[in-house]
């Protein structure tokens, strides 16, 4: 819990640092207290979930995708993906948040007049890392249900109650486990 307190009290730090660098130090001391005081961090501070990381990963990519729509670099778009697949595994939904920050970032380059393959380019360093993050969990979990699928104990028919007829013993062996 001490590690979640941490994480807690430094986003509304790392809030103020992401609004006083991109916008006005009035909004960013103002994002911060409503960050800070606002119920849900006391919340997330003392609950072991993936809210407090999250929440942190969130303002990290807010400002790491405002500075690499600022001027993008291999090494940014790597940080930004390694940050998106941190982000995917604590939050499923969070590759929408991905695809829509990408998708603008993209908008942005392409606004300020710089070449298309590069625009590419760029995304794709952010995607690729963001997938080479989630790739070791995904490939563990598939593995993980190919062999339940696979190696699953048979089902208690004969403790069943009532007892189960042998066509709906046959159709729920039939069925895959997972």
């Amino acid at each position: 819990k001490v590690v979640w307190c941490g994480l807690s009290a430094v986003t509304p730090a790392a809030l103020y640092l992401v609004m006083a660098r991109w916008f006005t130090r009035t909004a960013a001391v103002l994002a911060a207290l409503l960050c800070a005081l606002g119920f849900g961090s006391f919340v997330m501070a003392v609950s072991l979930n993936n809210e407090a990381p999250y929440a942190l990963l969130v303002v990290c990519i807010a400002g790491v995708t405002l500075a690499w729509v600022d001027r993008p670099t291999w090494k940014l778009g790597v940080m930004l993906g390694v940050m998106h697949g941190a982000a995917m595994l604590l939050r499923a939904e969070h590759l929408l948040l991905m695809e829509m920050l990408c998708a603008v970032g993209a908008w942005r380059l392409w606004r300020g007049r710089v070449a298309a393959g590069r625009i590419a380019t760029q995304t794709l360093w952010v995607l690729l890392a963001a997938v080479a993050v989630c790739a070791p969990w995904s490939l563990r979990a598939h593995a993980a249900a190919e062999r339940f699928n696979t190696q699953a104990a048979p089902l208690p028919y004969a403790m069943a109650q009532p007892p189960w007829t042998p066509a709906a013993q046959a159709f729920m062996d039939g069925l895959p486990a997972f």
